[in-house]
């Protein structure tokens, strides 16, 4: 039984190296958007939080063709900086290939899989928006993963942890291949 409960533990803290070197970050749930065409801003607003984020002439123009195109968007690479600076990558689709004269001069272009693409690089400040503004809701659920910094104390303890970590993993690496080994051979002899 003590060979099992350890062999439980070993399984269960394999792994640990990798989990604990992941960085920390939020999900934000994008709801809506809000052009301020004045000063060339992007006002984002998300369940948690919001956003401004400096806004290029050809995404205001994307996102207004966006009302009559169904574009699909894509969030990646999105990293919050210890002063509530975030940026990242939204990527449009169009899988619509019809779309195709109204959607190039705004940039797209056909990607490998037939759709039609425009990346764009966007950059901000992280916000709580206090006041009403006439935002664009969206469409269905548009979901942003956003890395967020760690606390130097963190890192320092994730460095501290990181022998034992391998270690541990290390172990439990030898003592599952030693059971399926031990497996093996039980299983041979009980064939001859």
């Amino acid at each position: 039984m003590k060979h099992l409960a350890l062999l439980f533990v070993t399984v269960f803290l394999i792994g640990c190296t990798s989990s604990l070197w992941k960085k920390p970050s939020y999900v934000e749930n994008v709801v809506g958007y809000y052009f301020i065409k004045e000063k060339n801003l992007l006002l984002i607003e998300g369940k948690k939080y919001s956003y401004i984020i400096e806004a290029q002439p050809l995404l205001e123009q994307t996102l207004l063709t966006s009302r009559s195109i169904n574009l699909v968007p894509t969030f990646t690479e999105f990293e919050l900086d210890a002063s509530n600076h975030i940026s990242g990558n939204l990527n449009l689709t169009s899988f619509d290939d019809e779309n195709k004269d109204k959607l190039a001069p705004l940039g797209f272009v056909k990607s490998k899989s037939g759709t039609l693409e425009r990346n764009f690089s966007i950059s901000g400040q992280r916000y709580e928006v206090k006041g009403d503004f006439p935002f664009q809701k969206l469409e269905g659920d548009h979901r942003l993963q956003v890395s967020i910094p760690e606390a130097h104390i963190r890192k320092l303890g994730k460095i501290i942890a990181t022998p034992a970590t391998l270690a541990i993993d290390a172990v439990g690496v030898v003592a599952i291949g030693s059971v399926f080994a031990l497996a093996g051979i039980a299983n041979g002899i009980d064939h001859m």
